[in-house]
């Protein structure tokens, strides 16, 4: 929904994602494989000269280890800030969309 909208208001849209899903590909969405806990592909995708971020990512639902929502939650959001400051992205939007 959030890529959806972005290009829809006539933004370049790149998505960092494990995977690779073909309905972002129909939007135009460029897509980088990444995971937010890895600091060295956070950099990496995050070179791109991007003007923002939106970071709506995190491990959903009531089960599983601590440690893992740990690592994906607060890891990942940790990368994200510092990739946004290594690459001078003056805007970071942390959402629960």
């Amino acid at each position: 929904a959030l890529c959806r909208g972005l290009v829809a208001r006539g933004h370049d849209v790149t998505s960092c994602k494990r995977g690779h899903y073909p309905a972002l590909d129909a939007l135009g969405v460029r897509q980088v494989a990444g995971d937010l806990a890895d600091r060295d592909a956070v950099l990496t995708a995050f070179a791109g000269g991007f003007d923002a971020v939106f970071h709506n990512a995190a491990k959903a639902g009531a089960w599983g280890r601590s440690a893992a929502y740990h690592h994906a939650t607060v890891v990942g959001t940790r990368n994200i800030q510092n990739a946004c400051r290594a690459h001078d992205i003056g805007k970071l939007r942390v959402s629960d969309v």
